[in-house]
């Protein structure tokens, strides 16, 4: 048995948070489960029998921040589990966490190990709550009294930037663009986007771009991979191989072997 769904947030949290989305399931794989980069940083509680996950080898039952990936990592399950995840907008995570986001970039996190005692409190307030409705109820009250709303200038310079790479995934911005599109200079734009993303302008593009890809796939399976590298911009079919191999690990047909991909980030 396996059941998943998504819940919205409440539109007070709208500007930080993408979604929650809830995974159960009984089934045991033979072969973990990949996980490839999906350009949010993602707050997780796992109720059940524990988890491996290959990043950091960190063997898990109870709460993680996942950072920025610009990796893929693997998770094996053993029995029993409901996940609930929280999925941030790109650059909405640094409002609710002391830390930089580019701190925990390419890692994930046990909650307990952030020395931070309302996270660990929320953790065990999860982990001992059946009821769905009440773990999502939870983790909104946790964020809604964590919430720090950046700075007017800032969140506006944020989401131009994203909106703007998001519109012009077909290729690469220069940093010269985006930074001048948002009246900052290069090193400032780099650091303001490293804290609050996690990453660098360029590899968070690669990001986007590899998610576009997958969106294309998920609604036009048929496309040859010649054709979805035009479509997104890569040099050639050689370009598109070789970034699904360092964000999945696979080539696009290894990939598709697999089942009908999702983007995550663009679904």
């Amino acid at each position: 048995m396996e059941r998943f769904k998504y819940v919205q947030p409440s539109p007070f949290l709208s500007s930080y948070v993408k979604r929650y989305w809830i995974l159960e399931t009984d089934e045991v794989y033979t072969m973990p489960q990949r996980i490839v980069p999906s350009g949010s940083v993602q707050l997780s509680f796992y109720q059940g029998d524990p988890v491996r996950l290959s990043a950091n080898g960190l063997c898990s039952c109870g709460g993680v921040i996942g950072g920025q990936m610009v990796g893929y990592w693997d998770i094996s399950l053993t029995g029993y589990l409901k996940i609930f995840t929280v999925v941030f907008q790109p650059f909405g995570a640094r409002a609710f966490f002391r830390i930089p986001m580019s701190e925990i970039t390419d890692q994930v996190v046990a909650l307990r190990d952030l020395n931070d005692k309302s996270l660990c409190e929320l953790e065990d307030r999860i982990m001992n709550t059946r009821y769905e409705e009440e773990c999502i109820g939870f983790i909104e009250q946790f964020l809604i009294s964590r919430l720090k709303p950046f700075k007017d200038y800032n969140y506006n310079r944020l989401y131009s930037a994203i909106e703007l790479i998001n519109r012009e995934s077909v290729g690469q911005l220069s940093l010269t663009k985006i930074s001048g599109s948002v009246c900052l200079g290069h090193k400032q734009f780099r650091r303001i986007f490293s804290e609050y993303v996690g990453t660098n302008p360029k590899s968070f593009q690669r990001i986007v771009r590899f998610q576009r890809a997958l969106f294309i796939l998920q609604n036009f399976p048929e496309i040859s991979f010649t054709r979805l590298a035009y479509e997104c911009g890569y040099y050639d079919q050689s370009h598109l191989i070789n970034e699904f191999k360092v964000f999945s690990g696979y080539t696009p047909t290894e990939f598709m072997s697999f089942g009908l991909p999702e983007s995550d980030y663009f679904s």
